[in-house]
């Protein structure tokens, strides 16, 4: 998939309907084993089932890929860190978060940047079998992963692609919900990212945001100067300015103050 793969047979389903052109929104068309752009004449590469949706040249994107692949690998090593840190299995807290989300059966739901797919099963029985779930990432390696665990445990109504998170591809106005946990604050562009996230989701829609960031009271402790010597990430603050521009966010900082989440409606 991407840059760095190869194609082969289509595994999961691709509904072209579900998407858009990263470049310029036009509506997608299923052809030779590609997606077509009706507009641009863009065309973008399926492999395994899941497209890959990057805008320009493929070949441009190897070294992002790339790193991100490398990061991932050792995720599963930095969340039992965080957990040990924490003294928190950070699961279990993932899943009441996402859980505490008012997410409908028959939603409609984006996992932005959603890594090796963690967040998939919690989302996935929250819009039940009626509902229907995208969830897209730049690494190559993360969602192999993400498809695995899919397949393992047979969820058939989740969509996978490799995309930016700077032009998403997406209608505008089609996410109930979009739901983005960890690695906001190493995001590149985020005015650009947001804009992309309020214009897919719908008026009155959740989005939802959390990342490393410990709470004020808690940075100058011990434990917090040890954790922002062990990740300087732990110092960041939600830019609370950024959203503020879309919507009135709330924030709450959760798992024992180690992380900032955000949470607003996208305005009607």
């Amino acid at each position: 998939m991407g840059p760095q793969a190869q194609e082969s047979d289509v595994r999961f389903v691709v509904d072209p309907s579900e998407l858009a052109c990263p470049a310029c929104q036009g509506a997608l068309a299923q052809d030779d084993g590609r997606l077509q752009c009706q507009g641009c004449g863009a065309r973008y590469p399926i492999v395994e089932g899941i497209p890959s949706l990057l805008p320009g040249d493929q070949r441009d994107w190897r070294e992002t890929v790339a790193r991100l692949d490398r990061e991932l690998r050792r995720h599963p090593w930095v969340m039992a860190k965080m957990s040990f840190a924490a003294c928190t299995w950070l699961p279990r807290a993932r899943r009441q978060i996402l859980e505490s989300i008012a997410i409908q059966p028959g939603d409609v739901v984006l996992d932005h940047c959603t890594g090796c797919g963690e967040n998939l099963p919690i989302l996935q029985r929250a819009v039940g079998a009626k509902g229907r779930m995208c969830a897209f990432d730049l690494s190559l390696y993360g969602l192999q992963r993400a498809a695995r665990r899919l397949e393992e445990l047979d969820i058939g109504n989740v969509r996978l692609q490799q995309a930016d998170a700077h032009a998403l591809p997406y209608p505008s106005r089609q996410f109930d919900a979009v739901v983005h946990f960890g690695a906001w604050n190493q995001l590149p562009g985020q005015k650009r990212a947001l804009e992309e996230i309020i214009r897919v989701t719908r008026p009155g829609g959740w989005v939802v945001i959390l990342d490393e960031g410990l709470h004020p009271q808690r940075r100058d402790s011990w434990w917090g100067r040890l954790l922002r010597w062990g990740n300087p990430l732990f110092g960041s603050s939600p830019p609370m300015e950024l959203f503020a521009c879309y919507a009135e966010p709330s924030v709450r900082w959760v798992v024992r103050g180690m992380f900032y989440e955000v949470r607003f409606r996208v305005p009607n």
